[in-house]
C-alpha cells in the first residue's frame, strides 16, 4: 500500500508519536509506500529518497499500487520558488502557501489541481516547472529565495529548513534528487580537489571533532558559501571551514567539497 501527502507540510516522526522527533517532512504531492500502521500512524519510507519514519495518517491519502502507477504516469509540475501562492476557484479570496518543492499533478486544466475538496491555481503561472535547470546559477538563485528562512531541525521549507533539507529542496527542483541527510549526499557527486577549484553550485561538507559529517552548503563560489545554521546565510568559507561574521570565528570545520552538477 501507498500514500500521497495531503497536506502543504507533513511532519515526519522518529517515534510512533506525536511528541517525537521530527527527522524531515514530507510535502504535497509527495508519495510513500507504507510500511506499518499503528492506529493514526503510519511508517513510511519516501518514494523520493528512501527516508523512513512515522506519519500522522490523516495527513495523507491512501492509494494502492494500481493508483500509485497512475499518479507516476500523469504529468506534473514542481513548486519552482521557495514559496508560491493558490487562489480556491470558487472563493479567490481563499488562498493556500505552498512550498517549493510541492508537487502538482493538473486535474483540471493546465494549472488547475485538487486540494482539501476544492479546486485551485496558482496566481502566478511561472512558479510551477517540469524542472528548473540543474546548473550553477540557477540553483543559487534558488537557494537565496531561502535567505533568512530559520533553521528547523528536519526542516524542508522556507518556514524552517535545516541544512541538508536546504539542500535537497533546491536540486530537487533542478531536477536532481538527492539523499535527506548531510551524511548520505556527502556520498554523491565527484570530488573538488581544491576550494580554489570550486564554483557556484557546489556543495562543501563539514565534520565532527570525530571526523562525522555533520553539515552541509551550496558554494557561491570559491569564498562564499549558503548554508542553514540559526538560519538560511551566507558566509565566507576557507580551507579551515566557514568563518562566522557574527561569532568572529569558525563555526564548522571543513571536510571536502563534491560536485553534483
Amino acid at each position: 500500500m501507498f500514500c500521497i501527502v495531503n497536506q502543504i507540510l507533513a511532519p515526519l516522526r522518529e517515534g510512533n508519536a506525536e511528541t517525537s522527533e521530527m527527522v524531515s517532512q514530507l510535502l504535497f504531492g509527495e508519495m510513500a509506500l507504507v510500511l506499518e500502521k499503528r492506529g493514526n500512524r503510519l511508517k513510511i519510507s519516501n518514494c523520493a529518497d528512501g527516508y523512513e519514519g512515522w506519519i500522522d495518517r490523516r495527513m495523507v491519502e491512501m492509494i494502492d499500487e494500481n493508483e500509485t502507477i497512475h499518479l507516476s504516469q500523469q504529468p506534473e509540475k514542481t513548486v519552482c520558488t521557495a514559496y508560491a501562492l493558490a487562489k480556491n476557484k470558487d472563493n479567490v479570496a481563499e488562498k493556500v502557501i505552498f512550498p517549493g518543492g510541492a508537487i502538482i499533478r493538473s486535474v483540471e486544466g493546465e494549472n488547475g489541481f485538487k486540494f482539501q475538496n476544492s479546486y485551485y491555481v496558482f496566481e502566478k503561472e511561472t512558479d510551477l516547472a517540469d524542472s528548473m535547470k540543474p546548473e550553477g546559477e540557477i540553483v543559487l538563485d534558488l537557494a537565496k529565495q531561502y535567505l533568512h528562512a530559520p533553521y528547523l531541525w528536519g526542516g524542508k521549507s522556507i518556514f524552517g529548513i535545516d541544512c541538508s533539507g536546504l539542500v535537497q529542496i533546491v536540486f530537487s527542483i533542478c531536477g536532481i534528487r538527492l539523499p535527506r541527510d548531510a551524511s548520505q549526499q556527502v556520498d554523491k557527486g565527484a570530488i573538488v580537489n581544491f576550494l580554489s577549484e570550486a564554483r557556484a553550485g557546489d556543495l562543501a561538507f563539514f565534520e565532527d571533532r570525530v571526523g562525522k559529517i555533520v553539515h552541509v552548503g551550496i558554494l557561491v563560489d570559491n569564498h562564499r558559501i549558503i548554508h542553514a545554521s540559526g538560519r538560511v546565510k551566507i558566509d565566507r568559507i576557507d580551507n579551515e571551514g566557514i568563518y562566522s561574521s557574527e561569532k568572529q570565528d569558525y563555526s564548522h570545520r571543513l571536510r571536502l567539497v563534491k560536485r553534483i552538477l
